[in-house]
């Protein structure tokens, strides 16, 4: 790959295409949404990912979601999100169109319901029901009334929706709990479900206008938060239940049908199809099937999603199907069953990233069953390799890029050419999850490790294993082969670190310090050394030949993920709180903590040159970070959060109370004389640039600079010359009085108010090396210098 460095130089004088600076440019995704600060490619996307509230058309065939209480609503043939804005302070816990399709009916998590303008983003009423637990609301068929449902205890009310004045409420006599309520055809009555509680029935008929329950029936344990719907004609109800999904006719509640078989037999989400002879369910296999109603039989099955399909919405046309399952929401084609946009993306979790030899593509593995191979600069998925079998849980590329390796759920090693993905061989011999694999310098050889606590050594050439290791005492999480091929590092759920000759196939060493499960072991660039990681959140440094702990970096959750840059200089750390954190192996100190992902960082990888990081995680994505080289210090609040990383090459946002509307930067000169710089509140030796100001993305009229250091430890120049102004063309000194505020922790500048759109403070020493900002503000007036956020 076209070094970054080189790239950057090149285009202090001119504009030049490489592939690297675009990497070095972006500020978006393929798809056009942005990148977390840091990055700078995303591999797939994290459209329509996330924890919903509930989903449904709009009548003209617009797609709307519930996030917390931020409503999307999407073009789903084109894949253009339309609109996001957040339309309650509480979460949505369902939503009902209203037919005209000018408003929606939304619940939220505090017992509230609300109606909602789309065109005008406004909330046309609003009112408590006083309902413990508020599930859903839905319109009557003459959009003057609303029905809620409380779940615990379970009550149904009606009310008048201009005036929020409850008609009538009822509390289930025989439901232990309400999951939804919804209207007869007539508006008269209203039908609900429930369950949990032994024998008793979870459907429910009940007579609006008299209050009282008329029928309970479908006795089958309980039923899902969205597995009730009325037919078109009104005429029948269907129901998903415990272990089936059945159809009753209304008038004398006589069974119709019975639709069985998902795996699991629940039945988590029920729709009627536009064709009134079929129906939708779906299920906690993560499946969809769509049935004759009358036969019954299943016409079609397909499985958008990794887990439980709890929502299931037709469109208008009933041409689609929206669904929702393992945290993805997907629209469907209901002849085929086929997704309606083919997004370049995993359709499940992420579990192992490896980088080719080019450092210009990766491959990716997923539950998903499938393997990815992507270019990193476009973010373009260069192919998708079918039948890494029950999912790929950990790859590995040759030395040469001509193959690579994937361990997979059924306990079978697949090797596949690249590019073309085709099959080469499938090694069997492990039982369980095959969870880490590892080719060998040279490549003729191949090391896998399983569930089965196990260590397989296979050749290039053969499909027979060479040599098994046994002596983990429970699955054995990951492997690492030293540089030269000699040696290699296990670490597993017995929490202990192994490290093994691989000539003679013989444990060297045992190392034991970790509480709990070993899920990453890497060597280090410097040789004599290794790290592991784990569900102790704790990062280890282990001193092969002595067996001794040499340092210890505190990540927090567990570490599932580690990564070694090629220079020797900094380790990368991911885990289960979807945060990547980089440490520096000199001091031991963490310089940076990476933020974006969505989900558990399962897996690492660098490109060969050390210009980027590669992180695979559990929702769905990969993304391409920068290089730890520029990262040089990290500074934080008085409340010790991070709030600026300051980089080797162009700003970082820092927070700062600065004049509304303007956008301040952390500013470096380029031309500085030193870029070195101790990690926030860490003693060390190293100083900060000598120009270290605010710059702003166009003129602002400022008046004072404050800032909060981590100690009182500032030293002024002697020069006297300690700010500047940029007046467009030149930099020029401002006369400012320098001193400190009432706390005495702080130095302000204040001078005649300038407009400028950058300001340079000149900075020299801090005592015992601490280099850490609390905060760095901005006022347009001197007098306000004493008002603290």
């Amino acid at each position: 790959m076209y070094s970054l460095r080189v790239c950057l130089a090149v285009m202090l004088f001119e504009v030049a295409v490489c592939s690297a600076g675009a990497l070095a440019q972006a500020t978006e995704d393929r798809l056009g949404d942005p990148l977390p600060e840091g990055a700078v490619q995303r591999l797939g996307t994290l459209r329509l990912r996330g924890g919903i509230g509930d989903l449904g058309y709009l009548p003209d065939g617009r797609a709307m979601i519930a996030y917390g209480g931020e409503v999307e609503i999407w073009d789903l043939k084109t894949g253009e999100r339309l609109f996001r804005e957040r339309v309650i302070s509480g979460s949505i816990r369902s939503m009902d169109a209203r037919e005209d399709g000018q408003a929606v009916l939304l619940a939220d998590s505090g017992g509230y319901v609300h109606e909602w303008d789309i065109a005008n983003n406004e909330i046309l009423h609003s009112f408590p029901t006083v309902q413990g637990v508020l599930l859903t609301a839905r319109y009557s068929p003459d959009n003057t009334r609303v029905l809620t449902t409380g779940g615990s205890p379970p009550t149904l009310k009606e009310f008048a929706l201009a005036t929020g004045k409850e008609l009538v409420s009822m509390t289930g006599s025989k439901l232990y709990s309400f999951r939804q309520g919804i209207y007869g055809a007539e508006g008269k009555t209203a039908f609900v479900d429930g369950g949990y509680s032994g024998d008793n029935p979870i459907l429910a008929h009940y007579d609006l206008a008299a209050g009282k329950l008329l029928h309970a029936w479908h006795n089958n344990y309980y039923s899902h938060a969205r597995s009730l719907e009325l037919s078109p004609d009104g005429e029948r109800i269907l129901i998903g239940s415990r272990t089936m999904a059945a159809e009753y006719k209304i008038d004398g509640y006589e069974q119709l049908k019975r639709f069985t078989g998902h795996q699991g037999a629940a039945v988590t989400a029920v729709a009627y199809c536009k064709d009134p002879s079929q129906l939708l369910t779906g299920s906690r296999d993560g499946s969809i099937r769509r049935w004759d109603r009358e036969t019954p039989e299943v016409l079609l099955r397909w499985c958008p999603h990794a887990a439980y399909c709890t929502h299931i919405r037709v469109s208008p046309d009933g041409s689609r199907v929206l669904s929702y399952g393992g945290g993805m929401v997907v629209e469907s084609d209901t002849a085929t069953g086929l997704p309606t946009i083919a997004w370049e993306r995993h359709t499940q979790g992420v579990e192992a990233v490896a980088v080719l030899p080019d450092g210009q593509r990766v491959v990716s593995g997923s539950s998903d069953t499938t393997l990815r191979l992507w270019d990193i600069t476009t973010g373009e998925a260069l192919a998708v390799i079918e039948g890494a079998t029950l999912g790929a849980y950990a790859v590995a590329v040759a030395p040469d890029g001509s193959k690579l390796a994937a361990g997979c759920k059924d306990g079978v090693v697949r090797e596949f050419s690249l590019p073309d993905g085709n099959l080469i061989r499938e090694l069997a011999g492990h039982l369980g999850y095959v969870r880490s694999v590892a080719y060998t310098p040279d490549g003729r050889r191949l090391l896998s490790s399983a569930g089965d606590g196990r260590v397989r050594i296979w050749s290039a050439d053969s499909d027979e294993t060479i040599h098994v290791m046994r002596e983990h005492r429970g699955g054995v999480l990951s492997v690492a082969v030293s540089a030269d091929g000699r040696q290699a590092l296990s670490g597993g759920r017995d929490g202990t670190v192994r490290l093994w000759d691989l000539e003679a196939a013989e444990l060297l060493r045992t190392f034991a310090g970790h509480r709990g499960w070993v899920q990453a072991v890497c060597f280090a660039v410097e040789g004599g050394y290794a790290f592991s990681s784990g569900r102790d959140g704790r990062i280890l440094k282990w001193n092969l030949e002595s067996g001794e702990i040499e340092a210890e970096m505190v990540h927090g959750s567990w570490v599932r993920a580690l990564a070694c840059a090629p220079d020797g200089k900094y380790i990368y750390a991911g885990g289960d709180d979807s945060l990547i954190t980089c440490w520096d192996l000199t001091s031991g100190a963490k310089v940076a903590t990476l933020r974006g992902h969505a989900a558990s960082v399962v897996d690492l990888a660098f490109t060969p040159d050390g210009e980027y990081v590669i992180s695979a995680s559990l929702d769905s994505s990969l993304l391409v970070w920068t290089r730890p080289e520029t990262l040089l210090a990290v500074y934080v609040n008085a409340a010790g959060e991070e709030v600026v990383q300051l980089h080797r090459q162009g700003q970082a946002t820092c927070w700062t109370e600065a004049q509304k509307g303007a956008n301040p930067h952390l500013a470096v000169d380029a031309d500085a004389d030193t870029y070195s710089a101790t990690p926030s509140g860490v003693k060390g030796t190293g100083a900060l640039p000598k120009d270290l100001g605010m710059k702003w993305d166009a003129a602002v009229v400022v008046g004072a600079f404050e800032i909060d250091y981590f100690n009182a430890g500032y030293a002024p120049t002697d020069a006297g010359q300690q700010l500047q102004a940029w007046d467009g063309e030149d930099w020029y000194p401002i006369e400012a009085q320098v001193g400190k505020d009432d706390s005495g922790a702080n130095w302000v500048y204040t001078f005649t108010p300038v407009t400028t759109s950058r300001i340079r403070v000149f900075i020299t020493e801090f005592s015992q090396g601490r280099t850490a900002v609390r905060e760095m503000r901005v006022f347009p007036e001197p007098a306000r210098l004493q008002e603290r956020p």
